[in-house]
This record gives C-alpha cells, sequence and structure tokens, in this order.
C-alpha cells in the first residue's frame, strides 16, 4: 500500500514544519540571510558537489516524464520517480561494493539487508533516506539550463532540451537489456525487473561511478553559461564561471591554506557579497557556540535552569564579547554596503552594550534547544535530540536547496566562515576534471 501523497510530498521535499520533533537545527529565524549569502557565493549552485548527483536528478526526472505520458498515472511525479532512481542506483553501487561506505552513496544502513528492489518498494519513503541527493540540485536544475518550471517546487520541473542532450551523452554507451538507461528504468517502475541487476545499468546510474567526458565537459559548460536570457541569470553564470576559475586553481595548489585577498578570478562586488557571507557566518557561529554553553551548563545543573542574571553574565563574559565583536565586525562592513537586513538586525542584537538583552535576544532567536521561562533559561523540546557535528541551516539544509552532504575539506583551509558552496565547488571542479576521487 502506497504511502499517502501529502507523506510522500514531505518526505521528498521536507517543507518547513515537517518531523518537527526529529531535528535539532537551529534557525535563529535567520534562514533567509544564510540562503542569501551562500547563493551570492555560488549562484545556483544549491548542494551540489559532484556530476552524477545532478545527472541522477535529470534522470529521475526524465522518467518521470516518460512514466506520466505513457500511464497517465499522477501518482508518478518526479519526486517519487527520483527518489526511486536514486536508491536504486545506490543500491546497485553499495552492493557491489560490499556495502562499504562512500560520501556519494546513501542509505547504507537503511538498505542493507534489503534485496534489489522492485520500483513499488523503492518509492516509498520507508525504504530509502529522508533527505535524497536530488534535494540538492533543486536550485542547479533550473540554473544551468537542464530544466524549466513554473515554480521552484521539484514536481514542477521538465527536462529541457539541454536537459536531454545531457541525458543523451551520459548514457549513450549503455543499454542495458538492449534498451537505453531511460526506458530500462521506465520499464522497471512499469514493474520489470529484467538486467536491473546488470553491469551495464550499474555503470550508467551508480553516483560512485564516474561521467563520462562528454557529459562532465557539458557540465562545466552550463556552470559558466546563463540558464536563461535574464540580466540576473548572466550576473550569476559570471559568478559561478569566476568561482570556477578560483577553487580549480587552489585545487592544484600544494598548501593547504586559500589566499585570503581577492582573488583576480572573483569580481569585487562578487568579493564584497563573499567578505560579507564570511563576516556574517563568523557571528552565527559564536552565536551557537554560546548557546552550546549555556545548555552544557545547564545540563551540570540539578535544577536545570539558569537564572537571567549578572552572575550568568559573569560566567559566560568571554562568549558573550566574542559575539559581540564578531557581530561588530559584520555590522562595520555590512553599514557601507546594502546587505540583508535579517542579518543586519541579528548582529545588531548581538552588539547591543546590554549583555542580559544579548542573551535574551539570542535564546529567543532559538526557542527550540534553549527557552526563556520569564527569567529563567531552560532547555527546550529539541534539547535531548542528537547535537550535530556543525549548525547548517536555511539554505543547504531543510527546504529550499539541499542538503549539504559534501565530505568534510581537510586539505584547504578556507577562511573561516567561508561559504559551503566554495568548498562543494571545487569538489564539483575535480570531479569534473576526473580527479575527485584524490578528495574521497
Amino acid at each position: 500500500m502506497d504511502a499517502p501523497a501529502e507523506f510522500v510530498e514531505r518526505w521528498g521535499l521536507l517543507g518547513p514544519g515537517a518531523l518537527p520533533s526529529s531535528r535539532r537545527t537551529r534557525t535563529l529565524g535567520l534562514a533567509r540571510a544564510v540562503r542569501h549569502y551562500n547563493n551570492l557565493a555560488v549562484p545556483g549552485l544549491g548542494g551540489l558537489w559532484f556530476g552524477k548527483q545532478l545527472v541522477l536528478s535529470l534522470l529521475g526526472i526524465r522518467v518521470a516524464e516518460l512514466a506520466r505520458d505513457r500511464t497517465a498515472s499522477s501518482s508518478l511525479t518526479n519526486i517519487v520517480v527520483t527518489n526511486a532512481v536514486e536508491a536504486l542506483a545506490c543500491w546497485l553501487s553499495l552492493n557491489q561494493k560490499r556495502w562499504a561506505g562512500d560520501a556519494r552513496l546513501r542509505g547504507r544502513e537503511k538498505m542493507q539487508q534489503q534485496n534489489l528492489p522492485t520500483f513499488a518498494q523503492a518509492r516509498q519513503p520507508s525504504f530509502y533516506v529522508s533527505q535524497p541527493m536530488r534535494q540538492g540540485t533543486i536550485q542547479a536544475l533550473p540554473a544551468l539550463g537542464l530544466t524549466a518550471s513554473t515554480g521552484e517546487r521539484f514536481n514542477s520541473f521538465k527536462t529541457t532540451a539541454l536537459g536531454k542532450i545531457l541525458l543523451e551523452m551520459a548514457f549513450k554507451d549503455y543499454m542495458p537489456g538492449k534498451k537505453t538507461v531511460e526506458e530500462r528504468l521506465f520499464a522497471w517502475v512499469q514493474g520489470s525487473d529484467r538486467a536491473m541487476s546488470s553491469d551495464a545499468l550499474l555503470d550508467a546510474v551508480g553516483p560512485d561511478q564516474p561521467l563520462n567526458e562528454r557529459a562532465r565537459n557539458m557540465v562545466r559548460d552550463r556552470l559558466s553559461l546563463p540558464g536563461n536570457t535574464e540580466v540576473a541569470a548572466r550576473r550569476d553564470a559570471q559568478r559561478r564561471h569566476g568561482a570556477l576559475w578560483w577553487v580549480h586553481r587552489i585545487a592544484r595548489k600544494p598548501l593547504l591554506a586559500a589566499e585570503t585577498g581577492k582573488p583576480a578570478e572573483i569580481s569585487e562586488d562578487h568579493w564584497l557579497d563573499l567578505e560579507l557571507g564570511r563576516a556574517f557566518a563568523v557571528a552565527r557561529a559564536d552565536a551557537y557556540a554560546l548557546l552550546d554553553c549555556l545548555e552544557d551548563e545547564i545540563y551540570r545543573l540539578e535544577y536545570r535552569f539558569l537564572p537571567l542574571d549578572g552572575s550568568t553574565v559573569k560566567t559566560f563574559t568571554l562568549q558573550i564579547e566574542k559575539l559581540r565583536e564578531s557581530a561588530a565586525s559584520f555590522l562595520e562592513l555590512a553599514n557601507e554596503h546594502s546587505t540583508h537586513e535579517e542579518a543586519k538586525a541579528a548582529c545588531r542584537e548581538w552588539n547591543g552594550d546590554d549583555a542580559l538583552a544579548v542573551m535574551r535576544s539570542l535564546v529567543g532567536r532559538d526557542d527550540r534547544v534553549l527557552r526563556l521561562r520569564g527569567d529563567r533559561l531552560v532547555l527546550g523540546p529539541a534539547a535531548d535530540l542528537p547535537r550535530p557535528a556543525q549548525e547548517v541551516e536555511g539554505d543547504e539544509a531543510v527546504g529550499g536547496d539541499g542538503t549539504v552532504d559534501a565530505p568534510s575539506d581537510l586539505r584547504v583551509n578556507w577562511p573561516e566562515g567561508t561559504s559551503p558552496r566554495i568548498a562543494n565547488l571545487l569538489y564539483l571542479a575535480e570531479d569534473l576534471d576526473g580527479r575527485l576521487e584524490r578528495w574521497l
């Protein structure tokens, strides 16, 4: 029995309010600001970090289109079919690798005891992960001109002529069961299991299997070209092009440090936005650090609350001052230029002279892990959930652009606060040059 449509949609998009009790993520009311600065850093990239991630999402959309055209089934949405195709692709690769881990593969723990899935099994939300990799392509597909849509939702995406050309380039050499990859997967959606475990299909769709040179070249070209004729799309393409050549040069350096001054590949306005984004990210990280310290202190106390008074201020003076300083640094840069008002408002609160007001503002913005109860700081409903390795919210977490799922970048010492999209673009650039394995 299929899951209700509204649950399937929620599984696919993880919209605001979905699964509220299962996430500890703190937004601090700044999700839009995070998206803003990340998108200024590398416009249209979303959570994309390797080429096969993009092509698999496009393939799922194309198979969904074929299925709806030929069966007139409205339940075969882009989300349902693409999630199932991704689950199958990951299962094939993980099974071939004897279930060894790989950053490009998801669902290792969840699918390890499962046999080669039918479409009816793979389409179920319980079969695969709740945040599939294709979420990281929601912004990239239209930005690169590979899909067109009437809105921003994945279900509204349709493959463009460019998207179909990319699929043809990527899968031209594969004929699993004497069918094209698209036709073989359409047959799978219809219930066929013929050739689903073939080497040809694994080589074609396995996320850890590299794209051929033709497909890699086309993706690289699309990064430097606008997805449409609008002025903003041309500006975004110019920024992606500059950033792409910057990280390409960084990747060839034997040293671990990226330069701190403006690179030659980056324009003045782009560099200013990168600096603003970094300054804001540092202030936000200091805000998280103060919240974590307050939480840890509450857990040490038998009565599980902290009075919001001078003694608490004195205990956390260093953390409060660090937050004030980083907020002031952002404001100093931001006040000279037009920038995101939500970010400015938060940093004005954190840069205030009244330390009690700073803490009250910060905890009020959290209201998930810590909460205010009069003049006391208490644990909130998300306090008992596992603390993430890093706070990621707004952009590459749930809701618009997907998930930061690239491996940690240990080779380049990016300046503090650098957008995760810069590191992701480096991985993508290396993948398009056939060099990603050395980073994994």
